[in-house]
């Protein structure tokens, strides 16, 4: 399963999209930059139906940041950052 996630441009103009890759039970496994490559970052895991969530630069940083930083992690050690982000969110 995927979620777009988009913000507005950077100062430069670049794009900041891209995608997070969740199971089916809803839990994130990675993040794919998006770039200028559209649908096709993510070509193999698409299956079309993905929504896209628009967020504030700050939240895309975070977004993006727990994606790449999870599909890193040992699967025994992923939960530790869910609830860390999660605890991270209630503050905000």
């Amino acid at each position: 399963m995927l979620v777009r996630i988009a913000t507005t441009n950077d100062a430069s103009g670049n794009p900041r999209r891209g995608w997070l890759r969740l199971t089916a039970g809803g839990q994130v496994i990675g993040w794919t930059e998006e770039g200028y490559l559209g649908r096709g970052a993510i070509a193999g895991y698409d299956d079309g139906e993905s929504p896209t969530i628009y967020v504030s630069p700050k939240e895309y940083k975070r977004f993006k940041n727990w994606g790449e930083t999870i599909q890193d992690v040992a699967p025994e050690e992923k939960h530790l950052i869910m609830n860390s982000f999660l605890r991270q969110k209630e503050r905000i």
